[in-house]
């Protein structure tokens, strides 16, 4: 059984989000390795993962509201 080690992500709209390695993440999307760091952004609602067959029509889901802040 193969493990799936990267995830299509990108920045929730209005936000600019960079990778691990500190490069800007484009608003169109990117793949990146699933790493604690990107699922963690993905949690926090920095970034969002796109599904395959997803529409493309710009609009993103909102964020579940962060805690504490």
């Amino acid at each position: 059984m193969s493990k799936n080690n990267s995830v299509f992500v990108r920045p929730r709209v209005g936000l600019q989000v960079r990778d691990q390695r500190g490069q800007v993440i484009p608003a169109e999307g990117v793949a990146l390795p699933r790493t604690g760091y990107v699922l963690r952004r993905i949690k926090e609602g920095d970034l969002v993962e796109v599904v395959a067959g997803a529409s493309s029509a710009g609009v993103m889901p909102e964020p579940k509201p962060r805690k504490g802040k």
